[in-house]
């Protein structure tokens, strides 16, 4: 039986290349749970576990991509094994990089319908009476 001799790599020697779009420098990460970012953050643990889930584009079965939400590719979570961490650095920068131009979000802007005479957003007259 052969013995193995162990290789020498020298890293520094290696080319760099970065795959993510951030420029979060990764000294700067802060890593947490889903239960220690549902503490300092106004998420939920589900809706985190949602965001996790709509990271990246996926397919149905009818073979439609359905679009991610960019929070994989932004490299916002970090999965060893079952345990799932989240970059607070980077999940800062993907929320932040939802705001409108105009400074409010986009539920400001509909035209609700309510007050009296309505019953949930509709004019109580143009509801179907009857069967």
């Amino acid at each position: 039986m052969k013995s193995m001799t162990p290789i020498s790599v020298n890293f520094d020697a290696l080319p760099t290349t970065t795959t993510s779009t951030s420029s979060v420098a990764p000294n700067d990460s802060t890593f947490v749970t889903f239960k220690g970012c549902s503490k300092i953050r106004p998420f939920t643990e589900p809706a985190l576990r949602d965001l996790k889930f709509k990271a990246f584009d996926r397919t149905n079965s009818r073979g439609e991509v359905i679009s991610g939400n960019g929070t994989g590719p932004a490299g916002v979570w970090v999965q060893i094994g079952a345990k799932v961490l989240i970059d607070l650095n980077r999940f800062d920068k993907w929320v932040k990089s939802h705001r409108l131009m105009a400074g409010m979000p986009c539920h400001y802007k509909t035209k609700v319908t309510t007050g009296i005479g309505t019953r949930m957003g509709r004019i109580t007259g143009q509801r179907k009476v009857g069967g």
